[in-house]
C-alpha cells in the first residue's frame, strides 16, 4: 500500500467508528485526533493497545478454534461460507500460513469432507476454497449423513427452533392435522416403514423383544423400530436409541408437510410409549401394594 493510500485510509477510518470505538476516538483532544489521522502506524498501535486486550485475544482465539460447520447460528451456511467464516476468525488473532489454516478448517469440518476434498494435497488457500466450491453439492449434505454418527443436542435444538420459525412464517399457526389422526400418535391405516427414503443405520435386532402388555409393533400393525427396523420392540427400547435419537430428529426436521407428519408420528409414538409404560408401572406398583397388604393381614 502506497503512502497516499495509507493517508487516505487513516483519515477515513475514524468516520466508520461506532459505539465504544466512537467514544474511544472522541476521548482524545482535537490535536491528538489530527495526529492519529495522519499517522497510520500510530493509529494502529493505539487501536490494538485499547481493544486487543489479552482477554479479548484469548476469547477470540477460542472462538476461532471452536467454530464448526453449521454450528449454532449458522445451520444454513454452505461449505464455502463456513470455510471463509473460519478463516476470518483465525486471521483476527493468528498469522498462520495457508497450509495451517487449511488443516484447521479441515479439522473443524465433518470428517466426510476429507474423502471428497483431500486437503493434504492442496498448498494454497485459493485452491482449497475453489475445490470446496466445486464439490459443494456433496459437502453440504450434513447433518443427515454426518460420518461421525452423532449430532449434538445443541444442533438439534438450533435446527428445530429455526424450522418452527420458518413454518410459522410460511403457514402461520396451521398444523398438519390431516396427516395425523385424532389421537395424534399414528397415521390412519397401516403405518409406513419406509419413512420417505430414511435408511435405518442399524441392522434389525429381533432378539430384543418388548415386554409391553399390548404386544410387539408387529402384532399391532405398527412400523418397525426407527433405529434398526425390528418390529419386535419400540423406539425407546432399542439399544441404539440413546446414540441415534438426535440424528432421527434432525433428519425429519424438514419443512414439507409430509416430512413434518412423519416427524410428528415419530415423536407422538415415543410419547405414547412413555405414557403406556408409566401406566403399566403404576398398575404393577398398585398390585404389589395390594399383595403386601394382604400378606400383612394374614400375619395377624
Amino acid at each position: 500500500m502506497g503512502l497516499n493510500e495509507n493517508n487516505r485510509l487513516t483519515q477515513a477510518i475514524p468516520f466508520i467508528f461506532k459505539d465504544e470505538a466512537k467514544q474511544w476516538w472522541y476521548q482524545f483532544s482535537e490535536a491528538q485526533r489530527l495526529r492519529m489521522s495522519t499517522d497510520w502506524q500510530l493509529l494502529c498501535n493505539r487501536l490494538i493497545s485499547f481493544f486487543w486486550t489479552p482477554t479479548w485475544i484469548t476469547e477470540a482465539r477460542n472462538k476461532a478454534l471452536a467454530a464448526k460447520y453449521r454450528d449454532s447460528g449458522h445451520y444454513k451456511e454452505t461449505p464455502v461460507q463456513f470455510a471463509l467464516r473460519k478463516k476470518k476468525l483465525i486471521d483476527m488473532v493468528e498469522n498462520w500460513n495457508d497450509l495451517t489454516v487449511i488443516a484447521e478448517v479441515a479439522r473443524s469440518a465433518p470428517t466426510q469432507w476429507r474423502t471428497i476434498v483431500n486437503h493434504e494435497e492442496i498448498a494454497d488457500w485459493a485452491t482449497y476454497v475453489t475445490r470446496i466450491k466445486e464439490q459443494e453439492d456433496l459437502l453440504q449434505d450434513w447433518p443427515k449423513h454426518h460420518s461421525s454418527g452423532h449430532v449434538s443436542s445443541d444442533t438439534v435444538r438450533e435446527v428445530m427452533k429455526a424450522i418452527k420459525a420458518e413454518r410459522h412464517k410460511r403457514h402461520g399457526h396451521k398444523a398438519n392435522a390431516h396427516a395425523v389422526d385424532s389421537k395424534g400418535f399414528k397415521f390412519k391405516g397401516k403405518q409406513s416403514d419406509k419413512f420417505k427414503g430414511y435408511r435405518r443405520p442399524f441392522s434389525p435386532d429381533d432378539s430384543n423383544v418388548t415386554k409391553h402388555k399390548k404386544g410387539t409393533p408387529k402384532s399391532r400393525g405398527m412400523r418397525g423400530c426407527i433405529h434398526c427396523g425390528s418390529k419386535m420392540h419400540y423406539d425407546k427400547e432399542c439399544k441404539h436409541n440413546k446414540s441415534n435419537a438426535n440424528n432421527v430428529q434432525v433428519y425429519f426436521a424438514g419443512t414439507t408437510e409430509e416430512e413434518q407428519a412423519l416427524f410428528a408420528e415419530y415423536e407422538a409414538n415415543a410419547a405414547e410409549y412413555e405414557s403406556e409404560t408409566k401406566s403399566e408401572t403404576s398398575d404393577e406398583e398398585k398390585d404389589e401394594d395390594s399383595s403386601s397388604d394382604s400378606s400383612s393381614e394374614s400375619d395377624f
